[in-house]
């Protein structure tokens, strides 16, 4: 199998290019900075601001993921820009050439959980009430659209999901913001682990709570 991650150094991106590597893709990857922080993939760096830029990526593949994004919430309504130009225009120009040269590799767009208004105690479903506070939402809720309208219009193949990071960072120490990086970096600083949750989630309790007690045994935690 062969994949294109467009945003391959980021979070998201270097995990599953490095993931695919290990299971024998052939994967590409590309993204802003010089250098790939994944060995033994095909890398070359690329800023995709304009339709000419996509010309070099390889769509001969399976799967391209489009990861390539600038995040953030009060950092947006000072670089609005950039957040148009990489998050909006960026996906447009690959869109553009999946159109024109009628590839049919599939395309997967991570969206984001904060495209929802959300509700206490109501569990959300794909069609829950929506509200964008941010214009990184904003962002991701045009990508869905677009990516439909491109599928209707001209045949792209798409998935996309909506995603809450649960896990930690595989390719460092930093804070990833996921349910277990949270519950790490707790732990590291002392701090109280706050569950939620009415009891019934015991497997997944305990199991999490047993991989912590390991990780201080093996003296990844100072006492």
């Amino acid at each position: 199998m062969k994949a294109t991650i467009i945003g391959s150094n980021g979070y998201i991106g270097k995990h599953l290019a490095k993931f695919l590597f290990e299971k024998g893709w052939e994967v590409n990857g590309y993204d802003i900075s010089e250098e790939s922080k994944v060995n033994n993939i095909n890398y070359t760096s690329l800023k995709l601001l304009t339709k000419e830029d996509a010309l070099v990526v390889n769509f001969n593949v399976d799967f391209v993921f489009y990861f390539a994004g600038v995040t953030g919430t009060s950092k947006a309504y000072d670089d609005y820009e950039l957040y148009l130009d990489v998050n909006e225009k960026g996906l447009l120009h690959v869109l553009n050439r999946m159109k024109e040269e009628n590839i049919k590799a599939r395309l997967v767009f991570p969206s984001t959980r904060l495209i929802y208004k959300g509700e206490k105690n109501v569990p959300l479903k794909e069609d829950a009430l929506k509200e964008f506070k941010t214009i990184y939402a904003l962002n991701k809720w045009f990508g869905e659209n677009v990516i439909r309208q491109y599928q209707e219009y001209f045949g792209i193949n798409y998935n996309i999901f909506r995603i809450c990071v649960p896990y930690g960072n595989l390719f460092s120490d930093g804070y990833s913001y996921g349910t277990i990086g949270f519950f790490l970096n707790n732990a590291v600083n002392k701090k109280n682990i706050t569950l939620f949750g009415t009891g019934e989630q015991r497997k997944g309790v305990i199991f999490l709570l047993k991989r912590l007690l390991f990780l201080r045994f093996c003296g990844i935690f100072c006492a």
